[in-house]
């Protein structure tokens, strides 16, 4: 029987979605957790990569995106020895070689499957909340998650609010672009709902730039170097000014009085310094760029967890992936970075520059 690497890649799929409700049962040990995640994948996606290249009729060649991956695994690794820290071993190990997989076969998450994972998730919440397992409710209002006056109404299928918003964004995003469908409007218009009563500032930026991204990628000249360069550089550049700009933004704002913002966006504040506050991300960013300087071999993953404040965790489970890369792989992070816009680069001139898929 021939290694179907496409079937075991769904396979991987449903079990990665599985673990959105089984790592979030209370009382669960983290190190359970850990070892439920990062294990299976790192032999799936061995597997994968394995029968891959082995069964690969071309000879394996190691391009730029490749030896970038190779790269940070070694330098990451080094420096993950160097403090004594295997786990971040692990994940660099896992990192490489789940972009390495997945982009070398071409592997590919079927629209038809991943609404069907997302329509489940809908019909799963409605007795999740019933029997108290989830503390968000499916209609607004339904929540007892009080961590402010205009979050309380917020609606999940998930937990954890943050896994619901970004797995409709996907679901949105995918939809508006290959949904070929009559019947589009179905998972469109239920994706729109958890993004828009989950309450999520980020949710709606990214939506907003994923947007403004795939307007210019229809519209503008793939070959041209303002498309292929200029472009990926602007969309790590622009969120950068933003966030310097942040307090000037929130004056322009709050002048602008309007009860959509004040409600939505600034959650009922009226002053720049309490928005900043309640704004949990930036705190977050601030602490681990401040790690960074303080450390920049990088620290292992509990600590990057235990020095963040838990009630910003507990409250809205804010996270900040980016800044965090830095934070647990030192100086290594930066290749991550290098990576990332050699991807999107590449991506942007590809006629694939969505399919490119990652549970």
């Amino acid at each position: 029987m021939k290694f179907n690497q496409q079937q075991l890649f769904n396979v991987f799929v449903l079990y990665s979605w599985s673990l959105l409700y089984l790592s979030n049962i209370p009382g669960i040990n983290e190190n359970i957790v850990y070892i439920i995640t990062v294990f299976p994948a790192l032999i799936v996606y061995s597997l994968i990569s394995y029968s891959g290249f082995k069964n690969s009729d071309k000879s394996f060649k190691v391009n730029k995106g490749i030896f970038i991956l190779i790269l940070f695994f070694i330098l990451g690794s080094f420096l993950s020895v160097i403090r004594g820290d295997l786990k971040n071993i692990f994940s660099s190990f896992l990192f490489c070689v789940c972009f390495i997989s997945i982009i070398h076969l071409n592997l590919k998450l079927d629209l038809k499957f991943l609404n069907k994972i997302f329509y489940i998730s809908v019909l799963l919440s409605i007795p999740l909340y019933h029997v108290g397992f989830s503390v968000y409710g499916y209609i607004p209002g339904q929540s007892s998650m009080h961590h402010l006056e205009a979050l309380s109404g917020r609606v999940s299928m998930f937990t954890k609010v943050s896994q619901s918003i970004y797995l409709s964004l996907f679901v949105l995003l995918i939809n508006l672009n290959f949904n070929k469908s009559k019947w589009k409007f179905i998972p469109i218009i239920l994706s729109l709902y958890y993004i828009v009563f989950g309450v999520s500032r980020t949710a709606v930026l990214i939506l907003l730039f994923s947007l403004i991204f795939f307007f210019m990628c229809r519209t503008i000249n793939k070959k041209s170097s303002f498309f292929s360069l200029f472009l990926p550089v602007a969309l790590i550049v622009l969120p950068i000014l933003l966030l310097i700009n942040i307090n000037f933004i929130l004056n322009t704002l709050l002048g602008l009085d309007l009860d959509i913002i004040n409600t939505y966006l600034f959650r009922g504040y009226d002053d720049t310094s309490m928005i900043m506050k309640d704004t949990a991300r930036i705190y977050i960013w601030s602490e681990h760029l401040r790690i960074f300087q303080q450390f920049p071999l990088g620290i292992d993953q509990i600590s990057v967890i235990n020095v963040i404040d838990r009630n910003l965790l507990e409250g809205g489970w804010t996270e900040s992936y980016i800044t965090r890369l830095l934070v647990q792989y030192g100086i290594s992070g930066f290749i991550i970075y290098i990576y990332i816009l050699y991807f999107l680069k590449e991506s942007l001139i590809s006629n694939s520059y969505l399919v490119r898929i990652f549970p």
